[in-house]
């Protein structure tokens, strides 16, 4: 007998037990990642050892105070959030731009640690706990986002990074009480899931569970993030930009973008199914506002939902006609610039919503430019200087655009893959925000 054969196990039979199986091992990885975590939450929680006095928590920044009173709000209210605020601009009021989500879960786990009456002391702890937790998730997040780029000590080194560095750790800190880390989150939870859906698409198709059940997960992180912060379009459009790039790469190697477009329309139809009843109970039928829930998101998310579905077909079009890859880009402008045109008969409020939000981004808006917040980073009291940039990234800074600059010569002699390519398309994005 050869000794391929006498290594053969043999299958156990009937009324034998089957052999054990291995036991789960903690290996030296999951040890690494378990301290890096432990110091992002260690670090974070530093401020409590002088934000709490005499039985209450002292909050950093004004914005905190108000995130506290409209958390307490609806923890009266549950679930009720309030939406309008008659204190503000009295006597006239004001609505609330700051989407309910963050406000909501605070609520939500001071109710928990309260068992359903949580005094004052508990609301404020719970509320000032949730940037603190979110930032160490989102440290998690970017480990298997950078792994699933690139490999998995490149995705150790990164979620250190975002454990220690400023920039990572500032609005998750102990007495902040404020949406942005929410923003970080779940942004990171949505790019993940996207990609990971178009990997197994790509991979697979969706004639198994997996890519599509990560497709629907994305459309869920992408209502979470209308519902985070009123600039969601911005985070939503970077995964429009990269679906472009990508379109027009498939064309280029003249391959197939039918995963691509599964995926697009599975998520786009989940978040649209998610928002659209809460758009349409909290604002009155036809209202568009960039800036509160409203008809803006139903329609910008429709458009996203026709955008992959147009893509799709302009791309399958153009392989089964076998025209050059640049047609796909060219049609695509100028649909594009058709689509601008009819919603400026149809639809200009919206028109002027998308318009309002490129304002912003460019630091035209007139209003939103006083903020200290809204500056470029090398902008300090309209003066240019780097003391932000240095503040936030030190030497990390300079180091990740040389990083950036070898990384993108590596991929010259290749062909790069899709979270390849969304991750420089991601980069980019970013560095001109």
């Amino acid at each position: 007998m050869s000794a391929s054969r006498r290594s053969r196990v043999k299958p156990p039979r009937a009324g034998q037990e089957k052999p054990p199986e291995k036991p789960f091992k903690i290996n030296r990885t999951m040890l690494l990642m378990g301290g890096i975590l432990l110091l992002g939450l260690v670090i974070r929680l530093l401020p409590a050892l002088y934000c709490i006095v005499d039985g209450k928590v002292i909050f950093l920044g004004p914005d905190s105070y108000y995130h506290m009173r409209r958390t307490i709000l609806t923890v009266i209210h549950y679930p009720a959030v309030n939406l309008f605020d008659s204190y503000v601009n009295y006597p006239h009021g004001f609505v609330i731009t700051w989407p309910p989500l963050f406000d909501v879960i605070s609520a939500t786990a001071a109710l928990v640690a309260g068992l359903g009456r949580p005094d004052a002391f508990t609301m404020e702890v719970a509320s000032t706990l949730m940037p603190v937790l979110m930032g160490v998730a989102a440290i998690a997040l970017v480990y298997f986002i950078a792994r699933d780029a690139m490999n998995e000590k490149v995705a150790l080194i990164a979620s250190l990074i975002m454990a220690i560095l400023p920039a990572g750790v500032f609005r998750s800190l102990f007495g902040v009480v404020d949406h942005h880390e929410l923003e970080v989150l779940i942004s990171l939870a949505m790019y993940l899931l996207f990609m990971r859906a178009i990997t197994g698409a790509r991979n697979t198709g969706l004639k198994y569970p997996r890519p599509a059940l990560y497709a629907a997960l994305a459309g869920l992180a992408t209502a979470s993030m209308v519902l985070s912060w009123d600039g969601a379009p911005i985070f939503i459009g970077i995964v429009v930009v990269y679906a472009l790039v990508q379109y027009a790469y498939d064309a280029y190697k003249k391959e197939s973008s039918g995963y691509l477009t599964a995926v697009g329309l599975i998520s786009s139809a989940v978040a649209l199914a998610v928002i659209a009843p809460l758009a349409l109970q909290s604002a009155p039928l036809f209202y568009f506002n960039a800036a509160r829930l409203s008809w803006f998101h139903i329609v910008f998310l429709l458009g996203v939902a026709l955008f992959f579905l147009l893509m799709g077909s302009l791309s399958a079009l153009i392989r089964k006609k076998d025209l050059p890859w640049p047609a796909l880009p060219a049609v695509a402008v100028v649909v594009s610039a058709a689509a601008v045109l009819a919603l400026r008969l149809a639809l200009p409020a919206f028109l002027r919503g998308i318009a309002a939000g490129l304002a912003y981004l460019g630091g035209v808006d007139k209003v939103l430019g006083t903020i200290s917040e809204t500056e470029p980073l090398y902008m300090t009291m309209g003066q240019f200087s780097l003391t932000v940039p240095w503040v936030y990234f030190t030497l990390v800074g300079p180091v990740a655009i040389l990083g950036l600059a070898l990384y993108v010569t590596v991929l010259r002699g290749r062909k790069p893959n899709n979270i390849e390519v969304f991750f420089l398309v991601w980069t980019a994005m970013v560095l001109v925000l």
